[in-house]
């Protein structure tokens, strides 16, 4: 379920809270990752007990602000561990990548898989490096610097 920035700093809520409320289903499924959108009327029937102090990964904990997950930058995560041991973890996530196929003209749309957690994560695994095509040309690939560069201003351990 999609929710606003407003909603989850408001409701806290966590991977395996039980909640109610309206919300419609997606419109457009090549393009939205979650099955409902445009949450409302949202009330917390049960919370999930959290962890006091996150020592391991997945990290389980308290969720921060859209700032941070900016601030940490990114690196790509290989799909199958998003969803098997990285889909509960708050630093990983499933995103709708807008690729500039025709430059102006026309977009390709594909679901990738990133995460914002410590460098040192020993579940972390990036996976085969994604292709990225261009109207009239070879696909281009990214071997890991683009990690780098998202990364740069973070050590191994944040």
């Amino acid at each position: 379920m999609a929710i606003s920035e407003k909603q989850q700093e408001k409701m806290r809520f966590h991977i395996g809270d039980e909640i109610s409320g309206t919300a419609w289903t997606k419109k457009y499924p090549k393009l939205e990752y979650a099955d409902y959108y445009r949450a409302g009327a949202l009330k917390k029937k049960t919370a999930t007990e959290l962890p006091e102090e996150e020592t391991a990964s997945p990290w389980t904990g308290e969720v921060p602000a859209l700032d941070v997950y900016d601030w940490r930058g990114c690196r790509m995560l290989d799909g199958r561990t998003y969803r098997g041991k990285c889909f509960k973890c708050k630093w990983a996530c499933m995103a709708n990548v807008a690729i500039e196929y025709d430059w102006g003209v026309q977009q390709k749309f594909r679901f990738e898989s990133f995460c914002y957690g410590p460098k040192n994560c020993k579940l972390y695994k990036r996976g085969k490096p994604r292709s990225v095509p261009y109207k009239g040309d070879e696909p281009s690939y990214d071997e890991g610097y683009l990690d780098d560069i998202c990364t740069e201003r973070r050590g191994d351990d944040e």
